[in-house]
C-alpha cells in the first residue's frame, strides 16, 4: 500500500497542516506515504524533513491502482476526475471537505466526488444534512486532530520558564485567545472581557495572534493583557494558560480550539452547534456577560486543568484513519 496526499503548493495552511497530521500518522502505522505538490516554501519542506515526512514534486508523482489518493484541493480532484473519468480501474480516492461551500458548489463538486472517489471525509458536523443530500460514495466523518508536541515533563518545564520570561506568577490567572485578528473571530471580546474584569488583579489576558484588526488590541493594552504577537507555537502558551477562551461563532472545525481540548485547558465557548459538539455543556455560554461569570465561576473555583471527554489528538488520528485505509 501507498498513500499520496495531493496539494498544490508546499506552504503553511490548513489543508496543509492538516496534511503533515496525516503523514505522520502514517508513518506511525508504518504505511509508504508521500505528500505531492508544487514547491513554494523552503520553510514548509523543512518542516516534512523534521517530521520525517516525504514528499514529491507534481511531475514525479506516478500513482498506480493499487494506491491510495486523499484529494485536497478542487485542482486535484478535477484533475483526478478527467485522468480516470472513462477508466474501471483506477485508485481508492478520497476527497477531503476544507471550507463550507454553499449548496449549489457542493451539488457541482459532488458530480466529481460520487464518479471518482471511493469516499467524502466530513470533517465538521455544521455540514451533515447538505453533505448526505448530495454525497452518494461512502461518508467518513473524521474531525481534524492535532498532535502534541510535548510530555508531561516537558509541560511543566515550559510552563515555569516561560511564566517567568513573560513576569505571571504562579497566582495570575491567565485566560488565552488565540488566533487571526480578522472578521469572525471576535478578539474584540477578549479585549471587553480584559476591561470588565480589570479590578481581579490576578485574572490575566494572554493574547496571541496578529492580524487586519490589530488596532483593536494595539489600541487597548493594559495591565492585564499580555500581547506576545504571532507566535510559532502556540501549544507552549497553551501550557501556561490556565483558561481558554474562544469567541468565534462560525468556524468549520477550528484547529485553536481543537488545541486548548488536548492541552487540558477549561474552556469558554459561545453557543453554536459546533461548539456543542466538541464541549461539554458546562463550557458553553450564550453572550459576553455570561463568558464573564463563567471566567469568574473558574477563577473562583481554581480551575486550571481539564480532562475532556473528548480528544483529538495522534490516538484519535490513528483510529479514523485506520477505518479509511482498511474500510
Amino acid at each position: 500500500m501507498r498513500v499520496f496526499q495531493l496539494l498544490d503548493k508546499f506552504r503553511f495552511g490548513g489543508g496543509e497542516n492538516l496534511a503533515v497530521n496525516y503523514a505522520i500518522v502514517l508513518n506511525k502505522l508504518n504505511i509508504e506515504n508521500y505528500i505531492v505538490a508544487d514547491y513554494m516554501d523552503d520553510k514548509f519542506l523543512e518542516k516534512l524533513k523534521n517530521h520525517k515526512i516525504k514528499y514529491l514534486n507534481k511531475k514525479e508523482f506516478k500513482e498506480n491502482t493499487n494506491d491510495i489518493l486523499f484529494i485536497h484541493t478542487n485542482r486535484n480532484l478535477l484533475k483526478m476526475h478527467t485522468k480516470y473519468f472513462w477508466k474501471k480501474e483506477k485508485p481508492k480516492m478520497y476527497y477531503i471537505q476544507h471550507l463550507f461551500y454553499s449548496e449549489k458548489k457542493l451539488k457541482m463538486l459532488s458530480k466529481m466526488i460520487n464518479h471518482t472517489c471511493k469516499g467524502f471525509i466530513q470533517i465538521t458536523p455544521i455540514t451533515r444534512d447538505m453533505i448526505k443530500k448530495h454525497i452518494k460514495t461512502q461518508i467518513y466523518f473524521f474531525p481534524n486532530f492535532y498532535i502534541n508536541k510535548y510530555d508531561e515533563k516537558e509541560k511543566l518545564k515550559i510552563r515555569n520558564e516561560l511564566r517567568k520570561e513573560l513576569k505571571i506568577s504562579d497566582n495570575d490567572y491567565i485566560v488565552t485567545f488565540s488566533g487571526v485578528f480578522k472578521k469572525g473571530k471576535n478578539v474584540s471580546h477578549i479585549i471587553e472581557l480584559s476591561k470588565q474584569l480589570k479590578n481581579y488583579k490576578n485574572i490575566k489576558f494572554l493574547i496571541l495572534g496578529d492580524g487586519p484588526e490589530r488596532e483593536i488590541v494595539k489600541n487597548n493594552l493594559n495591565n492585564n493583557i499580555i500581547w506576545p504577537g504571532l507566535v510559532n507555537d502556540v501549544e507552549k502558551y497553551l501550557h501556561i494558560s490556565d483558561l481558554y477562551f474562544f469567541p468565534s461563532r462560525k468556524e468549520m472545525m477550528p484547529l485553536a480550539l481543537i488545541e486548548a481540548i488536548n492541552a487540558d485547558l477549561p474552556i469558554v465557548a459561545y453557543n453554536t452547534e459546533l461548539n456543542k459538539f466538541l464541549l461539554e455543556e458546562r463550557f458553553i455560554v450564550d453572550n459576553l456577560s455570561e463568558a464573564k461569570d463563567k471566567v469568574l465561576e473558574f477563577y473562583n473555583s481554581n480551575l486550571r486543568k481539564y480532562s475532556h471527554d473528548n480528544k483529538f489528538d495522534l490516538n484519535f488520528g490513528i483510529k479514523n484513519l485506520k477505518k479509511i485505509l482498511w474500510s
